[in-house]
């Protein structure tokens, strides 16, 4: 991740599901997911180093959605922007989970 020298932006954390699960997220329901490379694109309007820092943490309350992936995921890299949220918005087109405007969850498969 390296150094973050601001306090808000946009951040994307890679990860990888070696073998496939079912796994309930939240009030969304229960969801078969299969090896992939798995991506969330998240933004932080202050506190960026922190709200990253809770999404590595291993004890934690099962609050946003990548909580509940990054139980069974590995974590490759993150990757952060300098930024508001109104003025960075990332796209990409593999299969979205959750549908959050500014929020995005995707998979590419192996």
């Amino acid at each position: 991740m390296g150094k973050i020298t601001y306090d808000q932006g946009v951040y994307i954390i890679e990860m990888v599901l070696k073998k496939s699960i079912c796994i309930k997220i939240g009030k969304l329901g229960t969801y078969e997911l299969n090896p992939g490379y798995y991506y969330y694109i998240g933004t932080a309007q202050r506190n960026l180093k922190a709200r990253i820092a809770r999404h590595l943490q291993k004890e934690k309350r099962l609050r946003w959605h990548i909580d509940y992936l990054l139980q069974y995921a590995e974590v490759l890299q993150i990757y952060t922007w300098p930024g508001e949220r109104d003025g960075v918005y990332v796209r990409t087109t593999a299969y979205e989970i959750s549908c959050c405007i500014y929020s995005h969850f995707r998979v590419w498969r192996q």
